[in-house]
């Protein structure tokens, strides 16, 4: 075998183990929520626990990603995924045979952490080992949300049919346990991919500061805060606002989740393959105008239609951002990568804070504009974070 046809078996290979742990991320996130009711019978808590319960998942999370690069080297981060898919399958298992509160708090929380390593661990090994990370990683986050909308309604008709609720628990941590084997058994020693001499002296992290990462990350926090909390408020606001049943507000949340799903796949086909500030800010700039029209929608068809082009604009900018880290910083991704999920978690755990803050004050109509501003707030904090990037950099004069 040639070593191109080599190079192409390894690619593929990582694509599909890539696939696989975004999958089991979808799944460990979702399947609390979807059994989120019958928890709360089992353990016998309030509401107000039961959401400490889903907090503690994301903290969790946010701690693993910010210690993630100090565990990270060459010859460890196959051994990193393997443990953190352990960590994350063992985590799930056990949640389906507690019975205490304070023992369900502490495998949420390590599946929380389980999830930030896997993320930060793939993410790092797919930006530096395919040649087209940006295509690669619309591909791959794909998987993410395929796990999204298929496991409540799984975990749903298995209920229905009599399975029990420990043995579903541990259904849904086999997949995971299957995927920490497949990285520890299927990839050895995969590390991180030679940059050329030219391209690694103009991509130290520490030549321009943290200004240009922390910019991305503000972009990654208004994302996220703009993409989850649309999808979090889309029911109570389509049943507020036209006076759709439930129901039928559903079927437009699921067009807005499928959206964003067939936009990665399209994403995954026609993207460019590098990322650039262009590319991120258009999608950014498209989704605050679709979201702007969605607002401003006559009636609810008009309402699923302009969110279905929303979920499709959302699509590209996350895996959009991470890949344009790289090109900026390709001797650092472990820390940049790490950098820009900790901003994930702050806007997922921030901004539906704010959300609910001004619904209360001003009306959830009216709070609903928040989620333009943020797309807004993505295509600046890019363009400000290529700014800064780009700017030369001072050296002291010699003696």
């Amino acid at each position: 075998m040639s070593h191109r046809d080599a190079d192409f078996l390894a690619v593929r290979r990582l694509i599909v183990l890539g696939s696989l742990s975004f999958a089991s991320v979808g799944i460990a996130v979702v399947l609390p929520g979807a059994l989120l009711p019958l928890w709360i019978d089992r353990l016998a808590i309030e509401l107000s626990q039961a959401g400490l319960l889903l907090a503690v998942q994301p903290l969790g999370h946010l701690a693993a990603v910010l210690l993630c690069p100090y565990l990270l080297g060459e010859s460890t981060v196959a051994r990193t995924l393997a443990v953190a898919g352990a960590m994350l399958a063992s985590g799930l298992a056990a949640i389906g045979w507690l019975t205490a509160w304070q023992a369900a708090l502490a495998a949420m929380a390590l599946s929380g952490a389980s999830i930030g390593m896997l993320e930060v661990a793939t993410n790092t090994v797919l930006l530096t080992r395919t040649p087209q990370p940006n295509r690669v990683l619309n591909f791959t986050h794909l998987f993410f949300g395929v796990a999204s909308v298929c496991t409540p309604p799984a975990a749903a008709l298995a209920l229905r049919v009599g399975f029990p609720w420990e043995w579903l628990w541990m259904w849904a941590a086999v997949p995971i346990a299957v995927t920490a084997l497949c990285w520890l058994f299927t990839a050895p020693g995969i590390g991180a991919q030679p940059q050329s001499s030219s391209r690694a002296a103009r991509g130290q992290l520490g030549e321009r500061g943290w200004g240009p990462t922390l910019a991305l990350a503000a972009a990654m926090a208004a994302y996220v805060g703009a993409e989850i909390g649309f999808g979090s408020w889309y029911t109570e606001y389509a049943t507020s606002v036209y006076g759709v049943s439930l129901v039928a507000a559903g079927y437009g949340l699921a067009g807005y989740w499928g959206g964003l799903t067939v936009g990665r796949l399209l994403l995954a086909l026609w993207a460019p393959g590098h990322s650039s500030v262009a590319f991120v800010a258009g999608l950014a700039v498209s989704a605050a105008a679709l979201s702007g029209l969605a607002l401003g929608a006559p009636g609810m068809g008009a309402f699923i239609f302009t969110t279905v082009g929303l979920g499709l604009a959302l699509a590209g900018i996350f895996p959009g951002i991470l890949a344009l880290s790289t090109g900026w910083y390709p001797r650092d991704i472990a820390r940049v990568t790490s950098a820009l999920l900790a901003g994930a978690g702050l806007g997922q755990m921030a901004f539906p804070w704010i959300m609910a803050v001004l619904a209360q004050h001003v009306g959830l109509a009216r709070a609903m504009w928040i989620y333009p501003l943020l797309c807004c707030l993505v295509a600046m904090a890019v363009a400000i974070g290529q700014a800064m990037h780009n700017k030369p950099v001072e050296r002291p004069a010699p003696r």
